[in-house]
């Protein structure tokens, strides 16, 4: 059962960053920002990629049983850098959200901390009982499964990355008006909105 639901929280995870490469692209360019690496970009669309796929990829090969020990010390080895990750953004809070699940979910950098310490919990007991519980494969087909995930995420992300997310979960959607409607007025040429933007780096802020 443990692999199943640690499994299903990575290929969820790795599905949301794999679907919208952008939006991974977006949120690792945040955490370069914030730490000053200059990084160039086709690298960093690389790292989203990979990323997406790495989770997705190993959730499932975990949730079915497929290399059963490869698989869970391959995501011990993620979250030995996922954890100090996590507990660095909820101590230090230079983002507001950690992007763990693209925008499919947001929580909290603590919520994600405490999620990361259960999930590492989870693995290191099945890095000692998960090898003795059969998968849903012989051994000899896993590399099909192995290779038809790795070809599906994949897929999916090249179209998020040229064309659109196959599945659109950011909160406005196409034709949603960010203009705020007053219904009660009876002429909204009587009244005009001014917006302002805050933008603030490094402690300092500048309105436009």
């Amino acid at each position: 059962m443990f692999r199943v639901v640690i499994g299903a929280v990575f290929i969820v995870s790795g599905f949301a960053k794999g679907i919208d490469p952008w939006g991974s692209y977006y949120k690792i360019g945040e955490y370069l920002d914030v730490w000053g690496w200059d990084i160039p970009s086709a690298l960093v669309v690389l790292a989203a990629f990979a990323l997406g796929s790495f989770e997705f990829v190993w959730g499932c090969l975990l949730a079915l049983g497929c290399y059963r020990r490869v698989a869970v010390w391959l995501l011990l080895l993620m979250m030995a850098f996922m954890l100090p990750l996590t507990l660095y953004i909820v101590v230090a809070d230079p983002v507001a959200d950690c992007g763990c699940f693209g925008d499919f979910l947001i929580i909290s950098n603590t919520a994600t901390f405490l999620k990361n310490v259960v999930i590492t919990l989870f693995l290191l007991y099945l890095a000692v009982f998960n090898s003795r519980v059969d998968g849903l494969f012989f051994p000899y087909v896993q590399w099909v499964v192995g290779g038809l995930v790795t070809l599906y995420i994949v897929i999916i992300s090249m179209i998020g990355f040229n064309v659109q997310p196959l599945i659109d979960f950011r909160r406005f959607g196409p034709e949603v008006s960010l203009i705020p409607v007053d219904n009660d007025s009876e002429d909204d040429s009587d009244f005009e909105v001014n917006y302002e933007f805050i933008y603030e780096k490094d402690g300092r802020q500048q309105s436009f």
